[in-house]
């Protein structure tokens, strides 16, 4: 068709910039490329180009609604026939608008006409506001046309549609759909040519003799790609499941010929640890199933194992495999993700280094401050002064509890492995936070706190969240060198699904809200919508390693929730934590049930081994434990307490230390449950429970240091009370032991 037909298509009124809104491509976010989905969609698409060529352009369109996650795509090829108007023809149609394949279109009242005469990429909103031809049902939302290209000339449009308005084109869908627009030109291009070639074809004759030609040439182009590819090609009988014909490629792999593999089980070849995930995925292809990207290991001749990805169709009673060897593609994902492990810690640990310079400061006074209280207390009870003991007494006391928060937030946020979702008040975490974060962000950053206590709960790992809010607090303070003020806020927020917008993964609902907030430099544009790739930073070399935002991302997506991030250079930056309400029952963490207290000094008749090297603690928690009435055998170490153990009567319970020098707490414990299988344990630990990750066996406790004596006899009441009577090892008959108990 001639260039001044394709330039009708022009528009001049000024209300088509009404509808055609492409400028705003550049501002939206725009999804990281799948380039794995790209290359099996591709593959797809290149099987049906050499099976069914003829279909090429309607295969490719479907490829297109795949890729773009659009509501329906086509192409739009130009045509006039003599006098009459040019049309656009809807030569391919996929999705929601299929069954429009071969429908015409004026080229003057479509957007098809004005990508052509512009010969560039457009989108268009709503477009039907413009073109009367585009009021077509399910209505248009946005229109993302590219131009499709014969020998550089416009001859047609490739387009992708989204019908529902929540879904927004981006660079990436752009991009997509301007590379497969080169792909249809080409085949567009080579079936037109096909045409004329069969048309100008004299005689049967000739066309049969061309045609066999053809068939020759790809036979001998199969010959050669049978042997020559890198691919492991392989026929597989599925009735005897052995393998029938394999070319050379798996010769040079795996070092078998083509004679030692065929006619043998391929299960002889089989890792043994694979043998039941293979023998069901080779059922699932006997039923008609495709097998893709199935993967398993291959023993090769010379004994070594390599890992082979299998992509395999059932034809009768054949199965045919195109295989490759993934064996170094998976060594390099797991290099990389131990790289990442190292790197993540590694910043965990780069913001603690951080907080050092202030933190001896602090631990000092807090013992300064303990220690003044002590003295002053021995001095008041030298002087008969008792009246002045509550007051110093509490002095002691808050000193203690402000150094084990501290303790508690270096140790939640140093943590390492699985995510340990609790029910947490937010409100509660943030302040429990904010002297940890003032003390890292150091005294020219004004830090405030603004929360709603709601009465909203939420369900996460807290030490993942101590994490996310200290990394923030560790760039808003990068962000602020002159100093500035870094603002924490909760709230609690309904959003609807049009609120959520692009977060098609959350659903609607109740969501905690939390905001920080810097009144640092900002980011542009380039760098805000890269702020949750991995390893990328703006910081110099060796001072950040780009993963803080990245796995505070990820830690709200694992939790259920999103994030959104709001900045602009000189303004400061925003961001913001949608964390969903949990509405079911709280974790109790092992307390005792509400309505329920604990036996306090009623431990007459009952005996405790307790195991603990520091001897001030052994000593202190013996004579509470003795106030109580509990009889109480001390050990320093773990193999003192198994002797005591192996010569004591009676042990109601085993209390002990888990740092324990040589044989550690949890060891002496699994050592004593192998003489006394009932005889409850709990633990003690300096670590917050950290060194304890994981459920303990059942009658297993821990308590953290450091703990209010009371409260540590409490929980040991707790656990005897609840622990029925057993018979001892060590003891005489039930009669006997329960006539000394009753005195």
């Amino acid at each position: 068709m001639a260039r001044d037909h394709i330039g009708a298509g022009q528009e001049s009124l000024s209300s088509l910039e009404s509808v055609l809104i492409t400028p705003e491509l550049e501002g939206r976010p725009s999804r990281p490329p799948d380039y794995e989905r790209q290359a099996r969609a591709l593959d797809v698409l290149a099987t049906a180009l050499a099976e069914t060529p003829g279909d090429a352009l309607q295969e490719l369109v479907e490829v297109i609604v795949e890729l773009c996650d659009a509501g329906s795509a086509g192409i739009s090829l130009a045509e006039q026939e003599a006098g009459a108007t040019p049309i656009f023809r809807w030569v391919a149609v996929a999705g929601t608008w299929a069954d429009k394949r071969g429908g015409r279109m004026p080229i003057d009242a479509s957007p098809c006409g004005v990508v052509v005469a512009r010969n560039t990429t457009l989108l268009f909103a709503h477009p039907e506001q413009h073109f009367a031809a585009a009021k077509v049902e399910p209505l248009i939302s946005e229109i993302l046309l590219v131009p499709l290209r014969a020998d550089e000339r416009p001859i047609g449009t490739v387009w992708a549609i989204a019908h529902d308005p929540a879904r927004r084109f981006d660079r990436e869908d752009a991009r997509l759909l301007l590379s497969l627009s080169r792909l249809a030109g080409a085949i567009a291009q080579t079936t037109a040519s096909l045409a004329a070639a069969r048309e100008s074809e004299a005689n049967l004759r000739r066309l049969n003799t061309d045609l066999e030609r053809q068939v020759a040439a790809r036979s001998r182009e199969r010959s050669l790609l049978w042997q020559h590819t890198l691919d492991l090609l392989s026929v597989i009988d599925l009735p005897s499941a052995t393998f029938e014909r394999v070319n050379p490629a798996w010769t040079t792999l795996l070092g078998w010929t083509a004679r030692e593999m065929e006619g043998r089980p391929y299960a002889e070849f089989v890792h043994p640890d694979d043998l039941a995930a293979s023998a069901a995925a080779f059922e699932a292809v006997r039923r008609g199933d495709p097998m893709l990207h199935f993967e398993n290991r291959y023993r090769s001749r010379e004994g070594s194992w390599r890992r082979l990805s299998w992509s395999a169709v059932p034809e009768g009673d054949k199965l045919y495999s195109t295989t490759r060897d993934v064996t170094a593609e998976r060594a390099q994902a797991e290099a990389l993700a131990q790289a990442e492990e190292a790197l993540r810690q590694s910043q965990k640990m780069e913001a603690v280094g951080q907080l050092t310079g202030g933190l001896a400061h602090d631990v000092n006074n807090m013992l300064q401050g303990i220690r003044g209280a002590l003295q002053m207390m021995e001095r008041r009870i030298a002087g008969g002064r008792l009246d002045e003991l509550p007051r110093l007494f509490r002095m002691a006391e808050e000193g203690v509890q402000r150094a084990a928060a501290l303790t508690r937030g270096l140790l939640a946020f140093a943590r390492r492995g699985q995510l340990d979702p609790k029910v947490v008040v937010v409100d509660d975490l943030v302040t429990s936070m904010t002297d940890l974060i003032r003390r890292t962000v150091g005294p020219g950053i004004e830090v405030r706190a603004r929360q709603q206590h709601g009465s909203w709960r939420v369900r996460l790992d807290p030490s993942g969240l101590q994490s996310a809010l200290l990394n923030l607090a560790i760039n808003a303070r990068d962000a602020m060198p002159e100093g500035g003020l870094l603002t924490f806020e909760t709230e609690e927020v309904t959003l609807t699904a049009e609120a959520l917008g692009p977060e098609r993964e959350v659903a609607p609902g109740d969501f905690v809200l939390v905001t920080v907030s810097d009144t640092g430099s900002g980011m542009p544009p380039e760098v805000l919508a890269r702020v949750f790739e991995p390893f990328f930073t703006t910081k110099p070399q060796g001072q950040g390693t780009g993963l803080g935002l990245s796995q505070l991302y990820g830690f709200v997506r694992q939790s259920g929730g999103f994030v959104r991030v709001a900045s602009a250079v000189g303004t400061g930056t925003r961001v913001c934590l949608f964390l969903p309400r949990h509405c079911g029952e709280g974790d109790r963490g092992g307390e005792p049930a509400p309505g329920r207290t604990a036996r306090k000094d009623d431990g007459v008749g009952r005996t405790v081994l307790l195991v603990e090297d520091e001897g001030s603690v052994r000593s202190t928690i013996a004579e509470r434990l003795r106030d109580a009435g509990y009889d109480v055998l001390e050990a320093g170490d773990g193999p003192a307490g198994l002797a005591i153990l192996a010569g004591a009567a009676r042990v109601d319970l085993l209390l002990t230390d888990v740092g324990l020098p040589g044989l550690n707490g949890r060891q002496l414990a699994e050592d004593a449950r192998a003489q006394r299988p009932t005889l409850p344990v709990l633990f003690i630990t300096g670590y917050a429970g950290l060194a304890l990750e994981g459920a303990l066996p059942p009658g297993m406790a821990a308590i953290a240091k450091p703990f209010p004596l009371d409260a540590l006899a409490d929980r040991v009441g707790a656990i005897i009370e609840k622990t029925p009577d057993a018979p001892d090892p060590q003891a005489g008959s039930t009669s006997e032991r329960h006539m000394s108990n009753d005195g």
